[in-house]
């Protein structure tokens, strides 16, 4: 019968190395291990491609006085946000103040923004959640404009 401590010596990983040969370090292991799996992992499947969002229209509907004016904004990249939609309309004008989270739409024609009254929207029939700044578009898209007393929707 052999004592537990007889089998050190048959044990690779307590042997003593044989002379001028050098121990493994942990550190060129690990950088080894990690290379083989980064490797491994890697799929040779082809990868699909990615089918780049084509441009389209945006239709612009602005409600005044019981009257629609409907604008089609044509070529518009998928992430315009409206107040880039609404720079291109020529008539009726627009003018939007601010940029970015801050942009409004202060007037639109010769109707514009009072203490109570102005300029709300929908996109594809749900109110906006965002300002024009920040609204992107994916078209086609349909941004609808009516002029009002601000309520909560």
């Amino acid at each position: 019968m052999t004592h537990p401590s007889d089998c050190r010596s048959q044990r690779p990983d307590t042997a003593t190395p044989a002379a001028g040969s050098r121990r493994p370090r942990p550190l060129l292991l690990a950088l080894a291990l990690a290379v083989c799996v980064s490797g491994c992992s890697r799929s040779t499947a082809p990868r699909p491609e990615t089918v780049a969002a084509e441009p389209g229209t945006v239709t612009v509907v602005i409600e005044i006085g019981g009257q629609e004016i409907l604008r089609e904004v044509e070529q518009v990249q998928p992430g315009t946000t409206i107040a880039d939609v609404m720079s291109r309309i020529e008539e009726p004008a627009i003018k939007i103040i601010g940029s970015g989270s801050t942009a409004f739409v202060d007037s639109i024609g010769e109707l514009g923004t009072t203490a109570g009254l102005g300029w709300t929207f929908r996109v594809n029939g749900e109110w906006a959640d965002r300002g024009v700044g920040d609204y992107a578009l994916e078209p086609p898209a349909e941004v609808r404009w009516s002029h009002g007393t601000f309520t909560v929707p």
